[in-house]
């Protein structure tokens, strides 16, 4: 029709073509349909929902521009998008569009390391990272602050710059590799106490006149491992990769288990977690809806309050599985909601008990090496199903003895989880297939009581939480997004003066500003950059401290991302009465009424409590007894 129109190409050829992404036409159509239009076209599925709208418009319509009947024309699917991006108009860019500028600062500042005179003994031989918004897998991506250092052109909301506060963003993470040398000391004190020094050389650099005329802002602040700043508008933490330490850890006969646990964290965070971010970010380069379905599936398991329970790095590991395994009879998906839906039905029906999880999307892996994991897994496993409850390989998981094992998921997640998760996949895979049914049966799923709405994909139902043992209530000062939360999120799209502000719009608005209690105005007479707090997070901080202490007693469930509750699962150890009495398990026993000669003691659950009441003192306002669904003790004051 008169979509169609005649263009040239590069290669000379002069055919009739139809261009679909232009913006000015597409709002204007989009508008006429009333439909909200997204940042991220290729997110958001909008161009293959407007061919369809136009073909039916111009074929099928009838004189009042209605369909047969009086019928609607509906899409589902594209819901999902309000809580990855922002609708057009606004003036915050799309979330790609804010990881790619933060990328972009990572590559220059890597390359002014490399070349600049930064004071080191040794020249910088490789800059690496694996900060997840880096490889466009960070849910809410970082924005540019003027505090540290962005030009006011980059700045995508000025009103926002204006004030301060504890923004909810983790610095992006810089590992540092200096160049081999004979000179690096031979016992791990000295060689601390090196990379100390080596720091504290490169903050007198960031700080001086060379480092500013650079680009560096802020305040700059340095600890024994590492080292805090401002460039670009972002905040960054840099470390020291000195390889020396893990050949000193690695020829060590008998290594202690703080040693040997030492030698596992670097290899983690230095060796394998660079390679695992050029993996991913392969990945999602390859397939552009990938990034998306990852950040969407985090969103999911930051809702059921499995946050820092389900590693990041195993769903990125398994969105690559979806995608990049198109050799079976599913193909890789092309949408964030085909994406997303592969992966729940992965993570709830795998069989993870029998088999391991080979994600290879470039074919790295040959036909022995698939033999060999098999092997390693079965021993492994062996017949009362031990090692790694999910297990995941990748060309990247390389352990230092040869062979591989999982890298990310030897610990995380527990069976316990493992199977919750699973089970919550499962669930949340049949209701969005009902949903989807209703939408195609040309009913309205969201107002129809047969089927809730799709956001129940990303809530817990306030019957889930009676399940816990005990819940721990933060105080609502400490939860600076509660759009986000487990139980009461808000999904609906606000309308504004220049277009529909989503979900994602006002969390990482939010996220930005911080807690309102710590929110101030900044004044051009005033040096506003020491008023900006970072890496302020008490509740991610206090539950780790709960898992530390009391993880072999309990399990701790929260939202990472509006942390209102916190729930507290006792292990099934917990309520058997008649440990034996010993040393290393003395603490938190109390006696039995009725001794025999093998169990005299049993956990003392109430003394638990009353631990885990005067950590959490200061933060968490209220603590709840649960039993058979009910509330036994509560107002913690």
């Amino acid at each position: 029709g008169a979509k169609a129109e005649l263009r040239r190409f590069k290669d000379g050829a002069i055919i009739h073509a139809v261009v679909w992404n232009d913006d000015a036409v597409a709002v204007a159509a989009d508008a006429s349909d009333g439909i909200v239009q997204f940042q991220d076209n290729t997110a958001s599925c909008a161009i293959p929902e407007r061919i369809v709208r136009y073909l039916i418009r111009m074929h099928l319509l009838g004189p009042n521009n209605d369909l047969s009947g009086g019928q609607q024309l509906t899409f589902c699917g594209r819901e999902f998008c309000n809580l990855l991006d922002t609708t057009k108009g606004q003036q915050l860019p799309p979330a790609f569009d804010l990881q790619k500028r933060a990328i972009h600062a990572f590559d220059e500042l890597s390359s002014l390391f490399r070349s600049a005179d930064t004071g080191l003994p040794l020249p910088v031989d490789s800059v690496t990272t694996t900060s997840p918004s880096l490889r466009y897998s960070g849910l809410y991506p970082p924005v540019p602050r003027s505090h540290l250092g962005a030009s006011a052109p980059s700045l995508p909301l000025p009103d926002l710059d204006a004030r301060t506060g504890a923004p909810l963003t983790e610095p992006l993470s810089l590992h540092l590799r200096l160049a081999p040398s004979s000179r690096w000391p031979d016992d791990l004190p000295a060689l601390a106490a090196a990379r100390c020094a080596f720091l504290l050389r490169l903050a007198d650099f960031v700080e001086g006149d060379a480092g500013r005329r650079a680009g560096f802002a802020g305040p700059c602040v340095v600890s024994a491992s590492a080292l805090d700043f401002g460039y670009a508008g972002y905040a960054w933490r840099a470390e020291i990769w000195a390889e020396q330490e893990l050949k000193i850890l690695g020829a060590l006969d008998k290594p202690t288990e703080e040693a040997e646990d030492l030698r596992k964290t670097l290899h983690r965070k230095f060796v394998a977690g660079s390679k695992h971010h050029g993996f991913v970010k392969a990945v999602h380069v390859q397939w552009p809806a990938a990034a998306s379905t990852t950040r969407l599936a985090m969103r999911w398991v930051h809702a059921h309050m499995l946050s820092g329970m389900l590693p990041q790095e195993a769903v990125e590991m398994m969105v690559a599985k979806v995608f990049g395994d198109d050799g079976g009879v599913q193909k890789s998906p092309n949408t964030v909601w085909a994406g997303f839906w592969r992966f729940l039905d992965l993570l709830g029906n795998f069989d993870w008990v029998g088999c391991p999880l080979v994600v290879d999307p470039q074919g790295h892996f040959s036909s022995e090496d698939v033999a060999k994991i098999q092997l390693h897994f079965s021993k492994a496993r062996g017949e009362d199903n031990s090692g790694p409850p999910m297990y995941i390989i990748s060309p990247h998981d390389d352990s230092p003895g040869g062979t591989l094992a999982p890298t990310y998921t030897q610990t995380n997640p527990e069976w316990v989880v493992l199977t919750r998760a699973s089970a919550l996949a499962r669930i949340s895979c049949d209701h969005l297939h009902s949903w989807t049914a209703s939408c195609l049966d040309g009913t309205d799923p969201d107002e129809s009581g047969a089927v809730s709405s799709w956001t129940s994909l990303f809530r817990e139902s306030p019957a889930a939480l009676c399940r816990y043992d005990v819940l721990l209530r933060v105080h609502r000062s400490f939860v600076a997004d509660p759009g986000a939360s487990s139980v009461a999120g808000d999904f609906g799209a606000d309308t504004a003066e220049t277009g529909a502000l989503t979900p994602f719009h006002r969390s990482l608005v939010r996220r930005c500003q911080g807690p309102r209690e710590l929110r101030k105005k900044s004044y051009k007479n005033l040096n506003s950059a020491d008023a900006l707090v970072r890496g302020w997070r008490p509740v991610s901080d206090l539950v780790a401290l709960l898992r530390a202490r009391y993880g072999r007693l309990a399990l701790f469930f929260y939202n990472d991302l509006a942390p209102e509750v916190v729930g507290v699962l006792w292990r099934p150890a917990v309520g058997v009465k008649g440990h034996v009495l010993a040393a290393r398990t003395s603490a938190h026993v109390r006696p039995l009424a009725e001794r025999s000669a093998d169990s005299l003691v049993a956990t003392n659950q109430d003394a638990v409590l009353q631990e885990i009441r005067w950590l959490v003192r200061g933060v968490v306002e209220d603590v709840v007894r649960m039993e058979k669904g009910k509330v036994v003790t509560g107002n913690y004051h």
